[in-house]
């Protein structure tokens, strides 16, 4: 598919099974509800359609029901943002983006059981999100070479903003595991926290 925009007050509902390629430059922007929830058996895939990447799904709704749910996202340039939006990412993955995994921008998104991995500058980047909940997510492999944009490339990024964070697992990141930039907080939320942040290739 081309470009794809819903409007404002709509919804799309993406079956469990179903397979999106993107063609390359290409996006999926969201102004209403996105219902994409697969299944453990039938996951939905969003993935790159040739050889060039696509930029990626891009949700900038209030309403509490966008959903991603059992979904796959990968080859994008950013997997999955959130700007100004609320919503739910579970069970989900998101790989070989070549610069962000998951990018939550001003926004309010519960993420559990995620697995976010081999992305070119980090895992997961939240900036100005004070109400994002992270619980039993695995970041792992993200940054480092090839990408020659930033030295950093954590695991998790936080500016701006606070993120509740309990039992992720953060590791074998290209940087820190957590890095925390000016006015950026991290605090342990249910289960006392319990985050295992190890094996990064700067110190945690």
């Amino acid at each position: 598919v081309g470009n794809v925009t819903m409007a404002s007050g709509a919804t799309l509902t993406i079956l469990p099974g179903t397979v999106i390629r993107v063609a390359p430059g290409a996006a999926v922007h969201c102004y209403g509800r996105l219902d994409a929830r697969g299944t453990a058996d039938d996951p939905i895939t969003f993935d790159r359609s040739g050889a060039g990447e696509w930029s990626g799904i891009r949700v900038q709704s209030n309403n509490p029901n966008n959903v991603f749910e059992y979904v796959t996202v990968r080859g994008a340039r950013y997997g999955i943002v959130f700007a100004n939006a609320t919503g739910s990412v579970s069970n989900c993955i998101v790989n070989n983006c070549s610069r962000i995994g998951v990018y939550l921008i001003g926004s309010n998104v519960t993420m559990t059981g995620n697995e976010i991995y081999g992305n070119g500058v980090c895992g997961l980047r939240l900036w100005g999100c004070n109400y994002t909940a992270l619980t039993d997510n695995y970041i792992h492999g993200n940054g480092g070479p090839p990408d020659t944009t930033s030295t950093f490339w954590p695991g998790i990024q936080v500016l701006e903003g606070a993120v509740g964070m309990s039992c992720n697992n953060v590791a074998l990141n290209g940087g820190p595991g957590l890095m925390l930039l000016p006015q950026g907080y991290a605090y342990a939320g249910t289960n006392a926290g319990r985050n295992k942040i190890h094996n990064n290739m700067l110190a945690d």
